[in-house]
């Protein structure tokens, strides 16, 4: 029977929030519970906790000044200005538009612009619908960061994953596989380990004819 000396070690955060609860109610039955450890029990909640699902991809940016930053940036402004024509262009007319703006225009039935904030709509077969924002490019590095370096340094699927249910921008897989094989922290922690080996001895005779080489040639 556990006693409540192991209770009070077991270190208390979200993940292991719902292992203790399930500890407590199948093999603690009747065990006592500090009073201070049940009141944290009870308090803590899933939006004060760290998870993926709640992280904040620009912390430090508000509405304003990511709509100033779509309108200044030189792919998504411009695709800005033709949204505003209510026109789409024909292939014809987008011949001249750099590749980054052609994708975007492609794009052009899932738009929805929210608040002056341009997204994306797509429906995901797991997470249902998403919103993305249309990302200006001098914002890239920064999501980059926030969702590779911040989130445990995960792999390019990974990364793509957490950015793709936040952000979208033309050729975004590229750019984030680039980023992640360019980590200097995920090169060296998944470079292949070479094998330890003894360095080889020296021969040593002590009186002559002792060691002999010999070489042989086959014809």
């Amino acid at each position: 029977m556990p006693t409540r000396y192991h209770v009070c070690t077991i270190k208390l955060n979200f993940r292991n929030l719902r292992m203790l609860k399930i500890y407590f109610k199948h093999f603690a039955a009747g065990t006592v519970v500090p009073n201070d450890l049940a009141s944290n029990i009870q308090s803590v909640s899933r939006k004060s906790v760290y998870t993926e699902e709640a992280f904040v991809t620009l912390p430090t940016l508000d509405r304003q000044e990511i709509k100033d930053l779509q309108e200044r940036d030189t792919v998504v402004g411009k695709f800005i200005e033709i949204w505003n024509t209510k026109r789409k262009p024909l292939r014809s007319e987008q011949r001249k538009f750099d590749r980054p703006l052609v994708t975007l225009l492609r794009q052009w039935d899932r738009i929805e612009v929210v608040d002056g904030l341009v997204y994306r709509v797509i429906i995901d077969p797991n997470q249902g619908q998403l919103k993305q924002l249309i990302l200006p490019a001098v914002l890239r590095d920064k999501v980059l960061k926030n969702c590779h370096d911040k989130l445990g340094h995960q792999g390019i699927e990974r990364t793509f994953c957490s950015i793709r249910i936040r952000c979208y921008w033309p050729g975004m897989f590229r750019h984030i596989k680039d980023y992640c094989k360019s980590c200097e922290r995920c090169i060296v922690s998944k470079m292949p380990q070479p094998a330890i080996r003894p360095a080889m001895g020296h021969l040593i005779a002590s009186r002559p004819l002792q060691i002999l080489a010999i070489d042989f040639y086959c014809s």
